[in-house]
């Protein structure tokens, strides 16, 4: 059997009034990014920040990492003008062929984070649904599912019935 094991993914075109989406996190990184030229990952961290107005985030739903600075915050900041300058506009954009997926021959299975936003829930419950199944749910963890390898190697482990 194959399966696919998909994280949070970002397709943001599937939420309500996704061109407001993409306004919204253009606006917010061009906004840091003329008072702050060059500073991609203040740009990054205001992206994140619009995905989520303030009330909606909590102290669990960070994008920094839950230990000292790793190189995954390197790595993190690192991507972020490529982030800002291809990918939103992809995930925008690109659609999901949902005939395609319904009927796709591996098992998909989609997750999210329980201390995530809001928004990447609803999405891996959109593709989820497309696929007539519930997106799992991975207790402890956020976004950057990275920042968490023991709960994501557990999940792997469980997913493929090895232990």
């Amino acid at each position: 059997m194959r399966r696919a094991l998909v994280y949070e993914p970002g397709y943001l075109i599937l939420l309500p009034d996704p061109d407001n989406i993409h306004r919204r996190l253009t606006e917010a990184a061009s906004e840091h990014l003329v008072g702050n030229p060059d500073d991609w990952a203040g740009a990054y961290a205001a992206i994140m920040r619009a995905l989520a107005p303030e009330p909606e985030i909590s102290a669990d739903m960070s994008t920094t990492s839950p230990q000292p600075r790793s190189w995954y915050d390197e790595r993190e900041e690192g991507n972020a003008e490529t982030l800002f300058r291809d990918d939103i506009p992809i995930l925008i954009a690109e659609l999901v062929e949902r005939a395609e997926l319904a009927s796709a021959p591996a098992d998909i299975r989609f997750s999210f984070g329980m201390k995530t936003r809001p928004i990447f829930r609803d999405i891996a419950a959109h593709l989820a649904a497309v696929r007539n199944t519930t997106p799992d749910v991975l207790d402890g963890v956020g976004h950057f599912l990275y920042y968490y390898p023991d709960v994501a190697a557990a999940y792997v482990r469980a997913q493929s019935g090895a232990s």
